[in-house]
């Protein structure tokens, strides 16, 4: 079970709304939901109250769920304490980190968080855009059994398959902020899911096939 996720961007509303699309809650004040502000900082005794929220099982939901909309004004020794936290979540814990500078927390923090970027990149290449766009179209505009085919070219070797899970995941995080395409983080979690389970030695064909049948099955070709 995921435990933390870090939402890198410089729009907070943006954050929010997918912070509340990956955990499918309302992330108002409520029992199971916990906000921690930047009050300009945010200070170990912050963390504390965060472990004693985190130590009680949830209330009404499957998690319980920490929001941090300021996780860059975390103090240094505020960010040690979550560490500890990080390395041992509860099992009914999700920790939500939004940060606009990534690079003032610790890179242990960074390491132990599904990342979100909402930062567009605007050094993508047009051509690896088109590229993308059409190996996307080539998957969503065929039949499963087209589909597996298609897909089988980029099956042979792990550096092959890594290659274009990594390609199609910067492609489809671009469309996402480009359309405000939602609807494309299904595919985003099952995408890096699948990195994980190549970068762990899973069998490329397997990982690929399973990535068509889960995560593309119900997409329709992009429009930019």
């Amino acid at each position: 079970m995921l435990h933390a996720i870090l939402i890198n961007t410089n729009n907070p509303a943006k954050a929010f709304r997918l912070a509340q699309s990956l955990t499918q809650n309302d992330l108002s004040p409520q029992p199971d939901v916990l906000i921690i502000e930047a009050k300009p900082s945010i200070k170990i005794e912050a963390v504390r109250q965060l472990e004693k929220f985190l130590s009680h099982k949830p209330y009404q939901n499957d998690q319980k769920i920490v929001f941090i909309p300021q996780a860059d004004q975390l103090t240094l020794p505020a960010q040690n304490a979550l560490l500890k936290t990080l390395e041992e979540p509860p099992a009914h814990s999700l920790i939500i980190l939004v940060s606009l500078h990534q690079n003032q927390l610790l890179p242990t923090i960074i390491s132990r968080c599904e990342i979100h970027q909402l930062i567009p990149d605007s050094s993508l290449d047009p051509k690896f855009i088109t590229l993308q766009k059409n190996i996307y179209s080539g998957i969503t505009n065929q039949s499963i059994g087209q589909r597996i085919n298609f897909i089988s070219q980029y099956s042979g070797s792990k550096s092959t398959a890594l290659e274009f899970c990594q390609n199609q995941l910067k492609y489809l995080r671009f469309l996402m902020l480009a359309e405000k395409k939602f609807i494309l983080l299904p595919t985003i979690k099952v995408l890096t899911a699948a990195i994980n389970q190549l970068n762990q030695n899973l069998n490329p064909k397997l990982c690929l096939e399973n990535l068509i049948l889960t995560a593309y099955k119900n997409l329709q070709g992009p429009t930019l």
